[in-house]
């Protein structure tokens, strides 16, 4: 695997939960959710930012029943992390679109609106393949 394989599987699999989470009827699950929708603005830096999708797919998990989803994320996300490789958001307009981002697709969870959450995953997914590809390019010239 390349350094940005796990990311893409990660987003990936993120089409398929975040759609599903728009089913949940689970008051507690909602709540929580809206409790974390209100620190997006709060993160700062990767290190919050980092625990804040941790938090979001725990919650994510617990709203939809797909054990072999959440394994697969799950090791996703350690192989992703265990190497080092650049931020993908960075400096302002990399955090903007983070956020935005992140309110776009929690909005369409809360509203239980599946098909927009799809919508929001899959939009997430083109514009960071999008950032990999160039940066990849970066990369490869050199920059």
């Amino acid at each position: 695997a390349d350094d940005y394989e796990a990311l893409e599987m990660m987003t990936l699999l993120d089409c398929e939960v975040m759609p599903a989470a728009a089913h949940c009827t689970v008051a507690k699950l909602l709540d929580g959710l809206r409790s974390l929708k209100d620190r997006v603005d709060q993160c700062l830096g990767a290190e919050e930012r980092v625990a804040f999708e941790d938090d979001l797919h725990s919650i994510l998990f617990k709203m939809v029943d797909r054990p072999l989803v959440e394994l697969l994320a799950q090791v996703s996300m350690r192989f992703y992390r265990s190497r080092p490789i650049p931020q993908i958001f960075e400096g302002e307009e990399g955090l903007r679109a983070w956020r935005q981002w992140r309110h776009q697709i929690i909005d369409a969870i809360l509203a239980r609106d599946p098909e927009r959450a799809r919508f929001e995953a899959e939009r997430h997914r083109r514009k960071l393949l999008l950032r990999l590809k160039r940066e990849r390019g970066a990369r490869a010239r050199g920059c």
